[in-house]
């Protein structure tokens, strides 16, 4: 989105991560937002966004609420020099930061929904 790069580990070190989307027709199984989970304890339910840097574990975690008639219909990673509290213009949600402790970038999940 910023047209930095779309690796999550970028200049991090550790295994090229990025984001692959994944399409339903099912509006159950459609995504209504997203969080990022920062731990120090794996979870093998989802994949580690840090994969090989070392440090704590990262995870994006989708939610799925069928009471949500608005779905997401569009994801992009967001890098800032500095922090992002909101989302931007025209992008509905905005996760926390996925670098946080990591000095580096700051580093965001945005999307659309509709």
């Amino acid at each position: 989105m910023s047209g930095q790069s779309a690796d999550i580990n970028y200049q991090l070190g550790g295994k090229f991560v990025w984001l692959v989307p994944e399409y339903t027709t099912d509006l159950n199984a459609a995504a209504t937002s997203f969080q990022i989970s920062i731990q120090s304890i794996a979870d093998l339910a989802f994949d580690d966004l840090a994969k090989g840097a070392g440090g704590d574990y990262r995870y994006l975690e989708p939610t799925y609420d069928p009471k949500v008639r608005s779905k997401v219909t569009e994801v992009q990673l967001l890098r800032s020099d500095a922090p992002v509290k909101t989302a931007p213009s025209g992008w509905q949600g905005i996760t926390k930061d996925i670098n946080a402790g990591r000095q580096r970038s700051y580093l965001y999940v945005v999307w659309k929904s509709s």
